[in-house]
């Protein structure tokens, strides 16, 4: 028998069934994000239209990412964009998914801003770039430059810098960290979220994130901390008097990276843990 009228309803019931085997978290919230996404509804429109049949082309495309979230890609990668501080951001694989985690980042980069006054920040490694567009969406008189060694991402940051109205005050470009000679200029912070993950670490993550999520995005040497050791050393060189630095790190990481800057000269250093009790951030002054 061919006989069943595939509604939202059906539809929806036995795509939370198919998730729920396949041990994926929240299959319910999943399955209809993706389904709103295919049919061009908000979510809620879901709920005011439950009995309208799908037609077939929408049934396949649907399919299409129900079998991807089935085999564990994240949903941020199916739906192609992932919320942060209120907003919405592009993000591909070739940028890391923002994280509730790294608010905190924007919240401790915030409070070592003065109230006003023209701001130059320099973010490291940006990625989709949530870090260094949210801070611009929160302080209008702030101008970033944004670096990553990824066109890609690079691309997915500029995207939406443009789509959340902040193009014209951020400025991406390709450069490495790791490379001395790119420490240039004057900037009155420098917030980074950088490659934290050791090698060794790396298997034991979870399977979204070591299959999906870019590997350049996750790794570092000298045991996750290379990143931290290199902007350590070189911030001072690009830092106005009392500029600041403002790290994410690892959560057993905190230590190593307070005591990198105070050898690189900075004082005032705090570290700040996140909703979980974990030591998340970690901040540091230049002397005036």
């Amino acid at each position: 028998m061919n006989d069943v009228v595939w509604t939202i309803a059906n539809v929806l019931k036995i795509s939370i069934e198919f998730l729920t085997k396949k041990g994926v978290p929240n299959p319910r919230f999943d399955a209809e994000l993706m389904l709103a996404k295919c049919l061009g509804f908000k979510r809620i429109n879901l709920y005011l239209e439950y009995d309208r049949p799908l037609t077939v082309n929408e049934r396949n495309d649907y399919k299409a990412l129900l079998f991807r979230r089935g085999g564990h890609e994240p949903a941020a990668y199916i739906l192609e964009e992932a919320g942060f501080m209120g907003y919405m951001f592009k993000v591909s694989r070739d940028t890391l998914i923002p994280r509730p985690d790294t608010e905190l980042l924007i919240e401790e980069t915030l409070k070592l801003l003065p109230i006003s006054g023209a701001r130059k920040i320099l973010d490291i490694g940006t990625g989709s770039g949530c870090v260094g567009i949210s801070l611009l969406k929160l302080r209008g008189d702030l101008e970033v430059d944004t670096w990553d060694v990824s066109e890609k991402a690079l691309a997915i940051a500029k995207a939406n810098a443009l789509e959340l109205g902040v193009a014209e005050r951020y400025r991406p470009i390709l450069m490495s960290a790791l490379v001395e000679g790119s420490y240039q200029g004057e900037f009155d912070g420098i917030v980074s979220n950088p490659p934290y993950i050791a090698a060794t670490d790396f298997e034991n993550l979870d399977t979204t994130v070591k299959d999906f999520e870019p590997k350049m995005a996750l790794l570092a040497d000298q045991n996750g901390l290379q990143f931290y050791e290199v902007i350590a050393k070189n911030a001072p060189k690009v830092l106005a008097p009392s500029g600041f630095v403002t790290f994410e790190v690892g959560w057993t990481q905190a230590g190593e990276v307070a005591q990198l800057l105070d050898q690189n000269g900075f004082k005032n250093i705090k570290i700040t843990k996140d909703l979980g009790n974990r030591e998340r951030v970690v901040s540091a002054q230049l002397p005036c």
